[in-house]
C-alpha cells in the first residue's frame, strides 16, 4: 500500500463500543455492544452485528447470556453479554473507538 492510499477502517470483531443498541426497547442507556459478526463480512458490507452488555447480572444463569468479568475489553464491571438481543448496525453506527 503506498502512502497516498488509506486503509479501510472498520469494526472489529471483539470490539468493545458504546452504543445506545437497546433504543428501539426504549433504553436510552448508552450501554457497550461487542462486534460479533466476522471481520470478512464486517470488511465488505455496511453492518455489523452486534450483542449488547448489561451490569444488571440477574439472569446470569440463562444460557444465552455470557458473564464477562469487569477490566475485559475495558469493561469497567461484571457484566452479562445478553446474546439473545443481536442487533444489526451500519459500519457508521459507532463512530467512537472501540473501548481498548
Amino acid at each position: 500500500m503506498d502512502s497516498n492510499s488509506t486503509a479501510k477502517t472498520y469494526p472489529r470483531q471483539g470490539e468493545i463500543y458504546l452504543s445506545r443498541a437497546l433504543r428501539q426497547l426504549g433504553d436510552t442507556k448508552k450501554r457497550p455492544v461487542v462486534v460479533v459478526s466476522p471481520d470478512i463480512r464486517n470488511e465488505f458490507t455496511d453492518s455489523v452485528i452486534v450483542v449488547p452488555f448489561t451490569s444488571n447480572l440477574a439472569g446470569v444463569e440463562n444460557p444465552t447470556r455470557v458473564l464477562i468479568p469487569a477490566d475485559e475489553g475495558g469493561l469497567q464491571a461484571d457484566s452479562l453479554a445478553v446474546c439473545e438481543k443481536r442487533f444489526c448496525f451500519a459500519t457508521d453506527i459507532p463512530r467512537t473507538r472501540p473501548l481498548r
